[in-house]
């Protein structure tokens, strides 16, 4: 069995070493490794080009800058793997990654999809983590996949916790979108609807960092909408395929609005985001009077409630998340410059 490693690489040198050495340092060594140099101004693409130099099972591509996304889609255009596993320059794999995935898709036949957990870092500590000593695993449907996307937290909207068929992704012609934010979620919807059959557990294979300046952290723009779209349509094929799901899918989707709405009352982008963001308001309009009766969303009708009512209490919340949001990014910031 052979795995695809796709790494999008954007001016993270300094980081780059790591990760990649957790992908050569593999108990299982079966695996290609193709990295995308997205136009980096850094050193990243010499580091790069160095290790594939030392090592065939490595492949870089150069090219301009147009987002992780379509990173993403090229090195997905030229994998040869059996299965694809998505890290980002800045993180890296426990080393016996592969092994388990291995194991798990021996054990399983037939598997699209295997979701597993990560631990997380900033730059100082680690943030959650819990050993691997053990690990459980569950072999779910389409309909049990979707169920634990919508409600569990086992199946997030990450492309980098997750060991992908290659078969499903170009059978189905899916890639990321062409913007620099919300790519993997909007993904991550479209690829669930062809998960035939899928293992999750609770094995912690992948290791993240927070840092400033990584696209996590990207400032509030109009790519941000894409999502919305993809939720939306999410929520039609939800509502027809498996209708005992729909009011999960519903107040799903209108939580990630109201994320988003809030983000942008909190950076104070009413303005920039224009007829997008008065389409949202529209759009969470006309989704409170659908939910008005449903005892599940009485949490998210009354947030609703003081949205549609411009309530004073709730602006001023949005512009204090704002507020901490920023000393957040000038802490962060400051920390890096001095030390």
């Amino acid at each position: 069995m052979l795995f695809s490693i796709i790494i999008p690489v954007f001016n993270t040198a300094k980081y780059l070493d790591k990760c990649i050495e957790s992908v050569k340092g593999q108990t299982f060594s079966d695996w290609e490794l193709i990295i995308v140099d997205d136009g980096s101004t850094d050193e990243s693409a010499q580091i790069c080009d160095i290790y594939a130099q030392k090592d065939e099972r490595i492949r870089v591509l150069h090219k301009e800058n147009e987002g992780q996304g379509k990173a993403r889609n090229v090195a997905i255009g030229i994998a040869k793997g059996d299965y694809i596993v998505f890290l980002d320059s800045d993180d890296w794999l426990e080393l016996n990654l592969l092994e388990t995935l291995n194991s798990l898709l021996i054990e399983e036949k037939e598997v699209d999809l295997v979701s597993y957990q990560f631990n997380i870092f900033n730059e100082r500590r680690i943030l959650t983590s819990k050993p691997n000593k053990k690990y459980i695993k569950q072999v779910l449907d389409n309909h049990e996949v979707w169920k634990e996307f919508l409600n569990g937290e086992q199946i997030l909207g990450f492309a980098c916790n997750k060991c992908i068929k290659r078969k499903i992704i170009i059978e189905n012609n899916l890639r990321f979108p062409q913007t620099k934010a919300r790519e993997d979620i909007c993904f991550a919807l479209e690829i669930i609807k062809y998960i035939k059959k899928a293992i999750i557990t609770d094995f912690r294979g992948y290791n993240e960092l927070l840092r400033y300046g990584s696209t996590e952290n990207s400032v509030i723009n109009k790519d941000f909408m894409i999502s919305i779209r993809h939720w939306n349509m999410a929520r039609d094929y939800i509502e027809m395929v498996y209708p005992d799901l729909f009011r999960n899918i519903y107040i799903k989707a209108i939580k990630a609005k109201i994320s988003l709405i809030s983000a942008i009352v909190a950076d104070g982008k009413e303005k920039s985001m224009g007829d997008e963001y008065i389409q949202i308001k529209k759009e969470l309009a006309a989704d409170m009077k659908v939910i008005e009766d449903w005892e599940e969303a009485r949490g998210v009708y009354d947030i609703l409630k003081n949205i549609s009512q411009k309530s004073l209490k709730w602006t001023i919340e949005q512009k204090i998340v704002g507020i901490e949001r920023y000393t957040r990014r000038i802490k962060r910031y400051l920390y890096y410059k001095i030390f």
